[in-house]
């Protein structure tokens, strides 16, 4: 892998550097990107960029800042280089998000049992299949 793809990489031993392992060694979930990288000219390379900024404008992907006196809508940005994350962390990041769904799933069905009986809804039938058979439903 060329070097100069690296030179100019601001590495500091004061953080976590999730593309490099050392200086100038990616690591390993890394190393095909580099190696693609390292296969592209920069004239190749800077195509690439401008095909995507074009795309991005001619689909109309952006956002607005509104607190921004123009309120203009703003090209989204994209970074030139994707995170890569690996198979085993990419498992733990998984398992924390369907964690998290599941936890907003119940806390809804919870305050939707709450507002339908205070709303004066009072039938069993209703009542047992919204509340009583949610798997996180105590009743007491």
């Amino acid at each position: 892998m060329p070097r100069e793809l690296l030179a100019d990489y601001p590495l500091s031993a004061a953080r976590y550097d999730e593309m490099l392992e050392a200086p100038l060694t990616p690591r390993a979930h890394w190393r095909p990107m580099f190696e693609q990288l390292a296969a592209a000219s920069a004239a190749q390379m800077k195509e690439r960029i401008q095909a995507v900024q074009r795309q991005v404008r001619e689909n109309g992907v952006s956002y607005n800042v509104y607190a921004d006196p123009e309120g203009a809508d703003r090209p989204w940005e994209l970074d030139v280089l994707p995170l890569i994350i690996p198979p085993d962390e990419w498992r733990g990041i998984a398992a924390a998000v369907a964690q998290r769904h599941n936890y907003n799933i119940n806390y809804l069905y919870h305050w939707l049992c709450i507002m339908y009986l205070n709303a004066g809804h009072s039938s069993p039938v209703v009542y047992e299949r919204w509340c009583l058979q949610a798997g996180h439903y105590l009743s007491g």
